[in-house]
């Protein structure tokens, strides 16, 4: 997490966050396995920490700081026949990036916080899947006999939900209470005119999931023709454009799993 206080200092440098990396040998040989990445498409190799820094920015350094540091924190302990870990960082990481993309087509809408939003918005159900393995499974159950949700088969099961458990979190990591909000309402559209980035993570998770990039554990229907850009006053043409984009965002998030994995 020093890294991450580094990269959001506005007065660092890329000397600064490369001699950082060179005390932690596991996240610089993530960066570099990244800036090589397929994604990137370099002519040459690049070995020096440094370049790599120069060459991903200091937002790409923080992403992987970040994402790499909750993978740490939870790895594959929710792996089981029906909840792929790795399916789940996947999705995770990919609905960040667009969170990202689509909070840059918005005013007032930082897109640093809806990376974070994106990447957290789901860690509830490694919480509730860890302390409340029981009820974890149950609701995977419910959800996969009715065709449900993960979040609608949640009621049946436990007195909360992901989403509820997802903000504790972030509130534990001390992280900015707009992240924890958006954490917490991501599945209220009616929350989305004042919790901007809510509105902005349930835009990218619809778009993953129209790519076939559901999390595991949820059943449902994807509905079609969903106007999910209706709460955040975007329009048809700004859904297609997102569209457009997300084969590239789940491949770079494919390569961002594969770095830090």
């Amino acid at each position: 997490m020093k890294l991450i206080c580094v990269v959001n200092d506005p007065d660092a440098s890329g000397a600064d966050v490369s001699k950082l990396l060179t005390t932690d040998p596991a996240l610089a040989t993530q960066v570099l396995k990244l800036v090589n990445s397929a994604y990137f498409g370099l002519m040459e190799k690049v070995s020096d920490v440094h370049q790599a820094v120069v060459l991903l920015g200091m937002r790409q350094i923080r992403n992987i700081a970040l994402g790499a540091s909750v993978v740490r924190a939870f790895g594959n302990n929710a792996e089981e026949a029906r909840f792929d870990p790795r399916k789940f960082w996947l999705h995770s990481i990919a609905v960040a990036n667009l969170s990202m993309k689509v909070a840059q087509m918005l005013p007032a809408t930082d897109p640093d916080q809806a990376y974070v939003v994106g990447l957290l918005h789901d860690m509830g159900k490694l919480v509730i899947h860890q302390f409340r393995h029981e009820e974890f499974m149950a609701i995977l159950d419910r959800a996969e006999k009715a065709s449900l949700a993960f979040y609608d088969a949640e009621p049946t099961r436990i007195e909360s939900n992901h989403a509820e458990v997802g903000a504790w979190l972030a509130q534990e990591w001390e992280l900015e209470h707009s992240i924890a909000e958006g954490v917490r309402w991501h599945h209220t559209p009616e929350k989305y005119a004042v919790h901007r980035l809510a509105g902005v993570c349930r835009f990218a998770n619809y778009v993953c999931a129209i790519k076939f990039l559901q999390c595991p554990g949820s059943y449902d229907a994807v509905p079609l023709g969903e106007p999910v850009w209706e709460p955040l006053e975007l329009t048809q043409a700004d859904f297609l454009r997102v569209m457009n984009e997300a084969d590239q965002e789940i491949a770079f998030a494919k390569d961002v799993l594969q770095s830090i994995t």
